[in-house]
Order: C-alpha cells, then structure tokens, then sequence
C-alpha cells in the first residue's frame, strides 16, 4: 500500500490542497470540496500508473507540509487548534484512497 502526504491550506477566500508525494495540487472555495477534488486527482493519477512511480514536489512543497505539521502540532498542544491548515494522508489499496490522518 502506498501512503501520499497531502495537506490543506486556506489563502484567503479560497482552500488549497496539494499531495507532496504526487506534486498535485488543486483549489476550490470549500475546504471539502478541495480535498475530494484532490483525492479524484490522486486516484486518476495512480489508477493509470504504477504507484511505486512517484513524482515528488518542489522542495518548497514539502517544507511547508512539515511546516505545518510542526504548527498543527504545537498549537495542539497549547490546545490552539488551527483552521487554517489541515495536514492529511491518504492511503492507495490498489484500488481506492483511504484517509489515514495526519
């Protein structure tokens, strides 16, 4: 099973999702909506390849996934939870994305 670090992000009135381990991205006015477009996105790439073909993001990418991991981490515990940044992981059966969590 493959496992795909994503993340969301709130940039002004709009959400922005990317999965770092596809160099995918997408935005939408929902936070909902973005992660299922992202996860359709994530599920038509890996569907028609083989997922051990990874094509990583930008460094920038992944530096602001664990960014915000570390922030999700620390205002959890200072109890300060964010509405701004939602970190995730989708796991791939083969067949479909399960979420994981963060």
């Amino acid at each position: 099973m493959e496992q795909f670090r994503c993340y969301a992000m709130k940039k002004g009135n709009r959400w922005v999702a990317s999965c770092i381990d596809l160099n995918l991205v997408d935005c939408a006015e929902t936070f909902d909506t973005v992660v299922d477009k992202l996860k359709e996105n994530i599920q038509l790439y890996v569907g028609d390849k083989d997922p051990a073909v990874l094509r990583a993001a930008p460094f920038s990418y992944r530096f602001q996934y664990q960014w915000i991991t570390l922030k999700i981490w620390i205002g959890n515990w200072f109890r300060k939870p964010s509405s701004q940044y939602y970190p995730f992981i989708e796991r791939w059966d083969g067949f479909r994305l399960r979420a994981v969590g963060a």
